[in-house]
């Protein structure tokens, strides 16, 4: 397991993801799940809605980017506890390959990280948030990108407008709608199914790719507990362009409009 091992050992992040990478080409399974900005928010009890008019975290207005209808989103924490109970039972969910990628200090802020090490234990196989974009993006799209396009079979969660033909061996698209989190257990349900339909030997071999917020943080516990067997990636909005879903974050609009001069943060690997 050579990625769980490189994130035991805190290595750089440009060694974890070369290491993701080894595991993908000798079929080795891992587990990696991303709390980045939104589910920080969500685990802390923070209302949040992202709309085509800005984004809001309880009263205050953080934003006045227009969000695309596939990238909006609300949290009602009154009214979606169970979302939020989900994402504690999956914070907190440990296994020898499940990897958690989290909002670090460097991005989020002390006080923050502080709050939510409160919920969980952040020591245990954590790495980055940010591990597939930022300063690893390019490597990301020049090495890892390709191998999931060309050389393993994929079930790909992602919004219904999504293109997967780049893929050249998918198992299955499970389309999801907007905003849709009174589907969460259907969604986890055809997921499940479709796992359950392949012998062990294509579970083996099958990647789950996951680009749906909130609800990949879910179905990445799921799994690891029920197919530990099994390779899941939340690749969040790191291959939007790919799916044709568009350019929705600031590093996709600086790699694509130069990819040679490409530079982004380096999150501090401490906590």
């Amino acid at each position: 397991m050579a990625f769980v091992e490189s994130v035991q050992k805190k290595s750089a992040q440009h060694i974890q993801i070369r290491e993701m990478l080894i595991d993908l080409a000798s079929f080795t399974a891992f587990n990696f799940v991303r709390y980045s900005d939104g589910e920080l928010m969500m685990l802390l009890g923070h209302d949040i809605r992202m709309t085509p008019n800005g984004a809001w975290i309880g009263d205050i207005k953080i934003t006045s980017e227009n969000f695309k209808q596939h990238d909006c989103k609300t949290f009602i924490f009154k009214d979606d506890k169970y979302i939020f109970n989900e994402l504690v039972k999956s914070f907190n969910h440990k296994s020898i390959n499940f990897v958690r990628g989290l909002p670090l200090s460097c991005c989020v802020g002390a006080e923050r990280f502080k709050k939510l090490a409160e919920i969980g234990d952040c020591k245990n196989l954590s790495t980055t948030a940010n591990l597939l974009i930022n300063s690893n993006y390019r490597y990301f799209l020049n090495h890892v990108a390709p191998f999931l396009f060309f050389h393993r079979p994929v079930i790909i969660i992602a919004n219904r407008r999504a293109s997967v033909s780049l893929f050249k061996h998918t198992i299955k698209h499970i389309q999801i709608g907007d905003n849709c989190k009174n589907d969460i257990n259907d969604i986890i349900s055809e997921v499940l199914e479709n796992l359950e339909g392949l012998n062990e030997s294509a579970r083996k071999e099958a990647v789950i790719l996951s680009a749906a917020s909130y609800i990949s943080n879910i179905v990445g516990y799921r799994i690891s507990r029920d197919y530990p067997q099994c390779t899941f990636i939340d690749i969040g909005t790191a291959l939007h362009p790919h799916l044709e879903l568009g350019l929705p974050r600031h590093y996709h609009k600086l790699y694509f409009s130069n990819p040679t001069k490409y530079t982004y943060h380096e999150c501090t690997m401490e906590w």
